[in-house]
């Protein structure tokens, strides 16, 4: 008798650092961006969900960011690499980039919808899988797997890249540690610069091309769920490129998103 005992005891302290140990790692990870549970609409409300491991609380990502100038040559935060310093936020209308001009090597020269399964976004990254994600169980957009930092994850249930209308919702993880997709999008000196090209592929080989023009910061707290800031089935065809931003360390959550749009070279 006191034998069993004591291997439930040794088996409940095993238990016990194991789930520990799963919860200090869910620390280490980012959140997903949340959507509305009708997506389909033209006023979604892409909403927070915080870090695993914390209390659920249900905030909006803003529509009509509170924004400050940047310079449009960098179109980055003065934070390098991290997640967990405020960003320099860049007006929602300063653009230098451009969707016109001659097509680039590589580029499809008409638009028409793909399934796209690789992503090259300036000289942040080459080649980055893309997964096609559709809602989770708790009505959010899901996101790629925490494993795969570097991975792009693509809104199935809005418009394909190549759509004549609306906008391709693509998602990338950010660590408030650093090292992963949208740390290096958002990093000051080697991150998305405004006029980059992106090229979206799908697994036929067929690239469309994208202008990255401008950048908007979302506040959540201010998100209005009319907005067409994100999810939009009926604008101007373009890609808006979603990651978190503004860790807030007490709270364990990411006050604001970052949006990089880029319209298509291709009609």
């Amino acid at each position: 008798m006191q034998r069993s005992r004591l291997l439930v005891a040794v088996l409940a302290l095993v238990f016990a650092l194991l789930t520990l140990m799963l919860w200090w790692r869910s620390l280490e990870q980012d959140v997903a961006v949340r959507a509305p549970t009708a997506p389909s609409t033209t006023t979604p409300a892409p909403a927070e969900r915080p870090s695993r491991g914390t209390t659920p609380t249900q905030n909006s990502v803003a529509t009509s960011p509170t924004t400050t100038s940047a310079s449009p040559t960098t179109g980055a935060p003065t934070a390098k690499n991290s997640g967990s310093a405020p960003a320099a936020t860049p007006s929602t209308g300063a653009s230098t980039g451009t969707a016109s001009g001659p097509l680039p090597d590589g580029c499809a020269t008409a638009a028409s919808p793909i399934v796209p399964t690789r992503i090259t976004m300036g000289d942040v990254t080459a080649d980055s899988p893309v997964l096609s994600l559709g809602m989770a169980d708790d009505g959010s957009v899901k996101t790629p797997p925490f494993d795969q930092p570097h991975s792009v994850g693509w809104f199935n249930g809005g418009p394909q890249p190549g759509s004549s209308q609306g906008k391709v919702v693509l998602t990338a993880h950010t660590f408030h540690k650093g090292g992963a997709l949208g740390n290096a999008l958002h990093d000051s000196s080697s991150g998305l610069k405004l006029g980059d090209l992106i090229r979206v592929t799908d697994a036929s080989g067929k690239t469309l091309c994208y202008r990255y023009t401008k950048q908007a910061k979302l506040w959540v707290k201010d998100y209005d769920p009319r907005s067409t800031a994100v999810y939009d089935t009926a604008g101007r065809p373009m890609l808006a490129i979603v990651i978190c931003w503004d860790w807030d360390a007490a709270r364990k959550f990411w006050d604001s998103r970052v949006v990089y749009y880029a319209e298509p070279l291709a009609a």
